[in-house]
């Protein structure tokens, strides 16, 4: 159980897997139609150093499609369709969980919510057309500044746009890597695994913000 030593001055929270879900189904449902062996297309997508390029802004999403397509086709009676295939992948915007976002835009009332995400250049975009923005519009995107999670400059950065000294941030996020990462910053983090893990995370926070913040 995780357990918070004092009340944070600023929230920062994961957002896919926390804030939005994405069909986790979906390649899978792609490689039966087109016949190609499970598991190529996230091969083919999440090798780690293409993924590190993309989340830290080296190349963009259209290019890590067009590069991701090219390793796909080889696994494709029809090489051509690499391309298309790949784009449908990664084309979907997901869907927000609305309980997490009422329960941040209500804490954001109190103290700074910052989403902090391992993205892409697409962010933004998704993040507004999905509605996001208009309540948590704070956000920090890896793609934009060249750190991604767990790197401490990704953390130390959020906390300086919440305007607060990191320890007094709280971090939820639901990937152990990156919740360790913080808390080896010193900074307290929760592991999110549904619902009552954040409500349990929230109720450490006031009702009104009341303790002056810190500019690192």
């Amino acid at each position: 159980m995780d357990v918070l030593s004092a009340r944070p001055a600023a929230l920062l929270c994961d957002i896919d897997g926390v804030v939005r879900l994405r069909d986790t189904t979906h390649a899978t449902r792609l490689e039966e139609q087109h016949g190609i062996p499970q598991g190529r297309i996230a091969a083919a997508a999440l090798d780690p150093e293409l993924l590190h390029q993309v989340v830290t802004g080296g190349i963009t999403a259209d290019e890590w499609c067009v590069e991701a397509a090219g390793r796909l086709a080889a696994s494709l009676s029809m090489p051509s369709l690499a391309k298309e295939i790949m784009g449908t992948w990664m084309d979907p915007m997901g869907m927000v969980d609305d309980t997490v976002v009422q329960l941040l835009a209500a804490a954001a009332k109190s103290i700074p919510v910052v989403l902090v995400s391992n993205g892409t250049d697409r962010l933004e975009r998704d993040l507004s057309l999905l509605g996001v923005t208009a309540h948590l519009p704070l956000l920090v995107n890896s793609a934009r500044i060249g750190y991604a999670k767990p790197s401490a400059e990704i953390y130390r950065i959020a906390a300086q746009r919440a305007g607060v000294s990191l320890e007094r941030c709280l971090l939820i996020d639901d990937t152990q890597q990156y919740v360790d990462g913080a808390r080896r910053l010193g900074m307290p983090a929760v592991l999110y695994h549904g619902h009552e893990s954040l409500r349990r995370a929230l109720a450490s926070i006031p009702s009104s913000a009341g303790q002056q913040r810190v500019t690192p």
